[in-house]
């Protein structure tokens, strides 16, 4: 099995790792296990070791807190896939149900690099997940040329567009259908109007340009996408043009830029106009549904 193959290789990514290893970089977390998302290689690799000591903890309290088991695992600089590779496989073990990836890597996702990865998150059927202000280098806080509105436009929707758009483009869902792929946090309003931008490009273009596509950008995001959303009306709106089914809103708490403690406000106003079963989709049903969680 490629997964136990793999799993050999990470051996010595761990001896490595011995060299820090006082510092595990491993944070429990209601939904999910944080592992040093902006640290150097050393740290990653020490990140992963602590995973590994940390296991038999994460099992026993698992099985206290089964129904509040964590949903995925967040994984930093993609640089050393070995022992990316051995955490997944742990993170299945423990029942984490995703994993987390940078959304702008210092190396770009359809470079061949990464092929081993998506094979293994395929075949394990793990989620991946891309977050807004994840990307691999690290965040400048001190900008004082950027009003910050606008700095958050750009963590929330740029970065994101970039993230969307180069997977696409660069044919990893279509090398990997059965990869699916869920964008958190940066909205859904923007994505149409991207998509068709992208549908026309391939229409005038797809003839030459590489990595070839055998079918418009939108058919890869309807098909392998999933994106979670919170105050968007124009999201709600536009929802016909993406897959209602894939849409998945969240109140981001108790982020201020979420809908807390005004949840049940927003969603009224923003679902006013929209039937109730397919309100109940949209904010409910369709999370529990890709996750698994039971809502009895």
């Amino acid at each position: 099995m490629r997964a136990l193959q793999i799993a050999v290789v990470v051996s010595a990514a761990l001896v490595v790792a011995l060299v820090n290893a006082a510092s595990t970089g491993v944070d429990m977390a209601r939904h999910h296990v944080r592992v040093a998302p902006f640290e150097p290689l050393v740290w990653e690799l020490t990140s992963w070791l602590g995973l590994v000591v940390a296991l038999p903890g994460l099992i026993a309290a698992d099985s206290v807190i089964s129904s509040q088991r964590p949903l995925g695992l967040r994984i930093g600089m993609v640089v050393a896939l070995a022992a990316i590779f051995f955490g997944v496989h742990l993170a299945t073990m423990i029942g984490l149900r995703e994993v987390m990836i940078p959304n702008l890597p210092t190396r770009p996702y359809h470079d061949p690099y990464y092929e081993p990865l998506w094979e293994v998150l395929e075949d394990i059927g793990l989620p991946v997940v891309t977050h807004t202000a994840t990307q691999e280098e690290q965040l400048d806080l001190t900008v004082t040329s950027v009003p910050l509105n606008a700095w958050v436009v750009d963590e929330k929707i740029v970065n994101m567009m970039r993230c969307l758009s180069r997977l696409i483009a660069g044919g990893v869902p279509q090398r990997h259908p059965r990869l699916r792929f869920v964008m958190v946090e940066s909205g859904i309003g923007w994505i149409a109007g991207m998509l068709r931008f992208m549908d026309h490009w391939w229409e005038d273009h797809h003839k030459w340009m590489q990595p070839t596509l055998q079918e418009p950008p939108s058919v890869y995001f309807k098909q392998q996408f999933w994106a979670t959303f919170e105050d968007d009306r124009p999201g709600v709106v536009t929802r016909h043009l993406l897959n209602p089914d894939h849409l998945m809103w969240g109140s981001d708490y108790p982020h201020s830029e979420g809908t807390f403690p005004h949840s049940k406000e927003r969603i009224e106003q923003d679902f006013a106009d929209i039937p109730e079963a397919e309100t109940r989709r949209l904010v409910r049903d369709n999370a529990a549904e890709f996750y698994g969680l039971s809502l009895t």
